[in-house]
């Protein structure tokens, strides 16, 4: 059996849920799991690059393992769904990642796209930065915390 989020008594778990229940959400996709492997739940907060990077890069690495993964974006972190964020094009120059042959923060952004992550922004998030829906890459679903929270029953969540 594997060790799961919430199994050690202190809390976390659904209760009554079984790690290879599907869950649907009102995105329309499927990130719940039937073959018993636990979903990841990403909660993007802030812009600093470094942590948005290492977001990414956990969760290409989880849907590469066949695991499901829900990005949630709120506040500096709707930047990273935007299809235009001048900050964070600045940041990872800056990173000089290409130079050392590591993959960039966009390209991670466009695999989680083609590999099915489901992607959310708060709608708080949004006005927070100034944002508007049209802002976002093809795919991101405008949702606030209780639709995440709904979505990620059962998943390890993980905050950047």
């Amino acid at each position: 059996m594997t060790d799961r989020v919430g199994d050690d008594g202190r809390g976390g778990g659904e209760p009554g849920a079984d790690a290879g229940d599907e869950i649907r959400g009102d995105t329309g996709g499927d990130i719940g799991d039937s073959d018993g492997r636990q979903g990841l739940a990403l909660m993007l907060c802030g812009d600093d690059f470094d942590r948005l990077h290492a977001g990414f890069m956990l969760a290409a690495a989880a849907l590469a393992l066949d695991r499901p993964v829900l990005v949630f974006a709120t506040g500096p972190g709707v930047l990273a769904l935007c299809r235009e964020a001048p900050s964070l094009v600045y940041a990872e120059k800056n990173a000089g990642l290409a130079e050392r042959g590591v993959v960039s923060l966009f390209v991670l952004r466009d695999a989680l796209v083609a590999m099915d992550a489901t992607l959310l922004v708060c709608e708080s998030g949004l006005r927070r930065t100034g944002c508007e829906a049209s802002d976002l890459i093809g795919g991101v679903r405008v949702a606030g915390l209780p639709t995440f929270l709904d979505l990620a029953a059962g998943h390890q969540i993980v905050t950047f």
